[in-house]
């Protein structure tokens, strides 16, 4: 519990540790977040991670379309919302980075 509305370094440091209790734990590499559930998990690129997520859409949206309908008209449809608009470009970028060899950085001016 925060003890004020000012949030502390240790505050941040509590909420971690609740989270990795849970089974949650995560790294960053300075470049990108990864999240790993439990303490056995196999360790999974970000690209590995999002065509995962993909093929489980294309699946229920293919197979079950009355279940993708419910999560649509779930509360987190923001998330899935945000995750369909970013990451498919996101993993294009991280494949294409793999074939040439070299990091690719895409603009942030270009959608002005």
């Amino acid at each position: 519990m925060m003890l004020n509305y000012n949030i502390a370094k240790t505050d941040w440091q509590s909420l971690a540790f609740r989270v990795m209790q849970k089974g949650i734990w995560s790294y960053t590499d300075g470049n990108e977040y990864r999240f790993y559930i439990s303490k056995d998990a196999i360790q999974w690129s970000s690209p590995s991670i999002i065509y995962s997520i993909m093929f489980f859409f294309g699946s229920i949206s293919r197979y079950h379309p009355y279940f993708f309908e419910n999560i649509l008209n779930a509360k987190e449809q923001w998330l899935i919302s945000k995750f369909m608009r970013t990451q498919p470009m996101q993993f294009l970028y991280y494949v294409t980075s793999k074939v040439v060899g070299n990091n690719i950085y895409k603009s942030q001016t270009d959608s002005l």
